[in-house]
């Protein structure tokens, strides 16, 4: 929240974003090493060590957080072709992805409480699978790393299946897990064709999706669905809200 805060009153300029960026993502990421990796041995034996998978996991979401909107700002300058390396904060963002995906799918207490994963928690999931995406289709993923990637975003959507047959239709869990399959088919449209820069094909999501989140709640949802990648969610007045 420190850092977001920052970002608001901070001008957008290339040298300062990128300072930002990487000023918040070191701190992220030193946080969540020291809070939840290095568990002395007193902690280690306390009954809530546990459930420190479960503060990086939203820790990691939090890092996703400052790098979408580092992206948005570098876009929205016209300064992501200027960067040094232009993919760099893109692989980071894949690599939190990646790590955070693997929690859901390894941890032993989340695994336990997995009917009872929360409606921001199933945002959390969709969002890592988008911004897979989206390195996937700006080109920023080698073959290896692109397909490791993948496995992870294939996974956690049959995982959000499991959750879904658990519960009610009407259950956000299914809605989620609705979205997850489209960002999951939509990756593996580009890994198949290996043309990462090209459009990709249009999927439909159903009418009832767009009217239980309340329509515009759902193009609030930056994070999830970047502009770049979905423009079609900026059009409002339509009777189908297409993914593209």
């Amino acid at each position: 929240m420190q850092f977001l805060e920052e970002r608001e009153h901070m001008k957008k300029t290339r040298v300062l974003i990128e300072d930002w960026q990487e000023r918040g993502f070191n701190a992220l990421q030193a946080l969540r090493e020291k809070r939840c990796s290095s568990i002395d041995s007193e902690e280690e034996a306390a009954p809530s060590a546990v459930y420190l998978p479960i503060l990086a996991y939203y820790m990691d979401h939090s890092i996703l957080v400052l790098n979408a909107n580092a992206l948005r700002d570098f876009v929205a300058t016209n300064a992501i072709e200027s960067l040094k390396n232009p993919c760099k904060i893109s692989r980071q963002t894949v690599d939190v992805a990646c790590r955070s995906l693997n929690l859901i799918l390894s941890d032993p207490v989340l695994l336990k409480h997995m009917y009872g994963t929360h409606n921001n928690q199933l945002i959390m999931i969709c969002h890592a699978s988008s911004e897979i995406l989206f390195a996937t289709t700006r080109g920023c993923l080698p073959p290896d790393v692109m397909e490791t990637a993948a496995a992870k975003v294939r996974a956690v959507t049959r995982h959000m299946e499991t959750i879904a047959r658990g519960l009610p239709s009407s259950s956000a869990a299914s809605l989620y897990t609705t979205l997850s399959n489209i960002f999951s088919q939509q990756l593996d449209k580009y890994i198949s064709t290996n043309q990462a820069s090209c459009e990709p094909m249009q999927e439909v999501i159903p009418t009832d999706w767009w009217n239980a989140l309340g329509g515009d709640m759902l193009v609030e949802m930056n994070d999830l669905f970047p502009e770049q990648l979905f423009p079609e969610l900026t059009r409002h007045g339509e009777s189908d809200i297409m993914l593209g």
